[in-house]
């Protein structure tokens, strides 16, 4: 059984009742697998409650996490057909600053 199914058996019909949830659990939370609710806890997007041997994340944290949801508004526009955004050109050919292989001096 993969952790994912784990965490859903876990969660059952009651995840309102649950005043915290393990990483598994937060992540089908979601429908995300278990490495996704690390990657969001090591980032520092969820705060935890860290027991000895067991990390838990608090229900007001997931609807925090929730409460930063943002509306998908599509694919961002490009550029119409023709034009073109400006480079700043340097001097030396597109390269911001030359650099010098040489050892420096004693």
């Amino acid at each position: 059984m993969h952790a994912k199914q784990r965490a859903e058996q876990e969660l059952g019909e009651n995840t309102e009742l649950k005043l915290a949830y393990t990483v598994p659990q937060f992540a089908a939370l979601f429908e995300h697998h278990q490495v996704w609710g690390y990657r969001q806890l090591y980032s520092g997007r969820v705060r935890i409650l860290d027991q000895p041997g067991r990390i838990l994340i608090p229900r007001s944290e997931v609807e925090r996490f929730l409460s930063r949801v943002i509306e998908y508004s599509g694919r961002p526009s490009r550029p119409q057909k023709g034009q073109r955004q400006m480079q700043s050109a340097t001097p030396n050919g597109g390269i911001a600053a030359a650099v010098s292989c040489e050892p420096t001096g004693k």
